[in-house]
Order: C-alpha cells, then structure tokens, then sequence
C-alpha cells in the first residue's frame, strides 16, 4: 500500500507537470492518499489530524512569510524601489561585461528581495530583453541570471526557502545566511570569472540605452525610493524577525507611494492584494509588474500541502521503511546520499518545497552524530539547488519560461550552480565547513 501511495503521487505530479496543471492539485490529493493509507494501517482521524497539524506548524511560519514577501514585492515596485534598481543596472551596465553584470545583478536583488522568481520576474526580464536587443545569446544570459536569482534564494535572510530549511532542521536563520554566504564565495568567483569569459565573447550592442529613458518617465526615481531597502538591510543586520523587517520596510514603501509617487490609497490597497501593473499601452507593462497577496497564494498552497504530507510521512515513521539499514558512511557518502535524495524528491514533487521537506524527512537520521548545522548546510545545496538542475521542476522551469529560455541550452552555462554542488563535495571530502562540535538533533537553538 505504502509503494501504491507513493507511485499514485508520482503520477499524479508528473501528470501535472506535462498537462501545465497547478501542482497543488496533486498535492491536496496526495494529503488524502497518505491519510487513507493511515486510516488503513489503523491510525484514527484524531491521530491523522495530529499528524497533519503537526505538519502545517511547520507550513505556517513559512506562510507568514509569504504573505509578507507578496506585500513587499507589490509595494516596492508601486513606490518605486525596484525601477530604481532596475534603472541603476542598466546605466552601469558595460557591453563586454554584460554577462557578468547578469549574473551580479540577480544575485544582489535577489539577496534583497529573497525571492527567485520574483527577481526573475522583474529584473531578469529587463535583462533577457536586453540581450535580445544587443544580440547576446539567449541560454548564456538565462544561465547567468538562474545562477543569480537562486544565490539570493539559499543565502538571504528574506527567503521563504532558507526559513523553511531553518525551520525543519531548527537552527538559527541567521546562521543559516552566513553559512550560505561563506560557503558560496570560491564558486561565486570562478563563477564570475566563467561570466567574464563569456561577456567578452559574446559582447553586447548599443540597442538597450533606451530603457533607463522609460523607467524614469514612468516612475519618479527620487532615490528617497531606496529607503524601504535600506530598512530591511540594517534590521537583518540587527538580527530582527526577518518578517517584522519586511513588514516595516512594506509600510514604508506604502508612505512613499503615495506621498512620492502619488498613488490613491485605495489604489494602492488594490495594489497590495492584486499586484502592480501598468497600462497595458506602456512599453513597460510587461516587465514592471507582479506581487500582492494574490501571487503569494499558489505558493501557499503548495507548502501547506506539501508539509502536510511529510506530517503524516513523519508520524507514521515511513522514512523508517524507506531508509532502514542506510545509515552508514563517511562525510562526503552521506552528502551524496543527501545530495541524490534531493534530485529524486525534485524529479518526484517537481517542486523546490518538496525537494526540502523530504529530503530533511529522508535524511535527518543520518545527521544524529554530525548536528543540525551539518544536516541544514547539505539540505541547502540537495534541497534549494539541485532541483534548479532538475529540467521538469518549477524551481528552474518557470523562470526560464518568464525568461522564454525553456529547454536544456542553458544548463552548461549554470557555472555556479554546478561549481557550487561540486565545492561541498570537496568541502566534505577533505572535512571543512563543518561544525567543530557536532549539536545534535535534539539540542541547539531554535529559528528565531
């Protein structure tokens, strides 16, 4: 029964994935099918609802974030913060380094934002159309950007992933974003220097110095704008609850879009749980876009389903059955294992949020002896970057397709993410980066 539930789930997500349907029908299903085979094994619903309540503790704080995150977003592009930066990238932008800017530029906003695809969304389509105009080559460019947008996913303090992945290891999230930052730095630099190659091979044309002229008539590019950044950059340094820094920053954002870009307040509440957007007669209108409440909420679903699963998984101990008898191996095996979990559970759910919740269900009793940091440090590279390389999974699939990139032609070009999943094998083979004291499971402190 158990190998029927797990095949009806796949099938069920792979049919998905082919038929364009949203995933989170799959996975609501998928909560009933694991509910049953609970029921048949002879837990009661009050069991069953244990199980999944303790599951969706794990989707709620994640949710909150969320929410905060789709307000951000649509606030600072109303009030314009995210014009201006887009604005900023495209003055210093330099032909024979175009590339390379690609590649630097998702990554700061990214980190900034904590989001993938909305840095996709919003600066890596500038950047695409760009290469379009000046004749770069396309899956050069998309390479660099996913490279950039999935930097900011795994080491920002903003980002829903790294919260999730602090949450189920429970570590600190703080650490979690100096482990992700050190940890990226020599990959980060040969990545860079790939980049550089690249630029000077493939140099850009003059064709693109008419964006900066768009942005400043539709936005007024006062850099007051940069104040709701600069807020969330200085309480993350303080080490506040990253969603009391976004929502401040979000409230800010509000203040200037009225005072400085004089929008009407109802306007701007439609704003918030709509997502911005510009007429449809401006040249704009479909790069400078998106956020609000409302793009939040496929996201929502998915992680609520998602942890719900892995609360019954959990409760009934079948990572027992799955894993029994495998818990041997020295640092870099247990990496590895980790490492595969992590592109089956992203084949299978097709979805970054499964790829982390199960890869952490799968593997958190091979990490009883080497701590939470360990477990948190493999499940960032296993859970948040390998499913990116996974072609059929939405975490490198829909901003490509926002990119219009789709297809494999890019994939030689992901310098970092590959360097980056090759680095923490050496990393593990000759024993750096991990803890000096080992914390286990049951210790440590908890996610702020």
């Amino acid at each position: 029964m158990l190998l029927a539930a797990v095949i009806l789930l796949f099938v069920l997500l792979v049919g998905a994935a082919i038929l364009h349907i949203f995933l989170g029908w799959p996975l609501l299903l998928g909560v009933g099918i694991f509910g049953l085979y609970a029921k048949r094994q002879g837990k009661t619903l009050g069991d069953i609802g244990t199980m999944l309540l303790e599951g969706l503790k794990k989707a709620w704080i994640v949710i909150q974030v969320l929410i905060v995150i789709g307000l951000l977003t649509a606030s600072w592009i109303a009030c314009g913060t995210i014009p201006y930066l887009m604005r900023l990238g495209t003055l210093l932008i330099r032909p024979h380094v175009f590339v390379l800017c690609c590649f630097w530029i998702c990554a700061a906003m990214s980190f900034l934002l904590g989001t993938s695809f909305g840095t996709a969304n919003t600066v890596g389509i500038v950047l695409i159309t760009i290469a379009r105009a000046g004749g770069v080559s396309i899956p050069m460019t998309a390479g660099a950007i996913l490279c950039g947008i999935y930097f900011g996913d795994r080491a920002s303090p903003m980002s829903s992933s790294l919260l999730l992945l602090s949450t189920l290891s429970e570590t600190r999230l703080y650490d979690n974003v100096k482990m992700g930052v050190t940890s990226a730095v020599l990959p980060f630099a040969l990545a860079s220097g790939g980049y550089l190659i690249c630029s000077a091979a493939n140099p850009l044309s003059d064709a693109f110095s008419e964006m900066a002229g768009l942005l400043a008539e539709a936005f007024d590019l006062n850099p007051l704008v940069l104040l709701p950044t600069v807020v969330v950059l200085l309480l993350c340094v303080v080490r506040k609850p990253v969603k009391w820094a976004m929502a401040v920053s979000t409230l800010l954002a509000c203040i200037l879009a009225v005072t400085l870009q004089g929008m009407e307040p109802l306007t701007l509440g439609k704003v918030l749980v709509l997502g911005f957007s510009l007429p449809e007669s401006s040249p704009l209108s479909g790069i400078v876009h998106g956020g609000g409440l409302v793009s939040m909420g496929k996201s929502c679903a998915i992680v609520t389903s998602s942890c719900a699963i892995a609360g019954i998984v959990e409760g009934m101990q079948l990572t027992e059955l799955l894993t029994r008898g495998n818990r041997s191996g020295n640092r870099l095996t247990i990496y590895l294992k980790t490492l595969v979990t992590g592109v089956v559970t992203a084949a299978i759910g097709c979805n970054q949020t499964i790829a982390i919740v199960l890869t952490h269900t799968i593997r958190k009793p091979d990490y009883h002896s080497l701590g939470k940091q360990t477990l948190a440090r493999d499940l960032s590279f296993a859970g948040i970057l390998a499913p990116v390389l996974v072609p059929w999974c939405i975490a490198g699939y829909t901003p490509l397709e926002q990119l219009g990139a789709t297809g494999l032609a890019w994939m030689p070009y992901a310098f970092w993410l590959w360097l980056m999943l090759a680095w923490q094998g050496v990393c593990c083979w000759r024993g750096w980066g991990s803890p000096k004291k080992a914390v286990t499971p049951l210790e440590g402190a908890k996610t702020p």
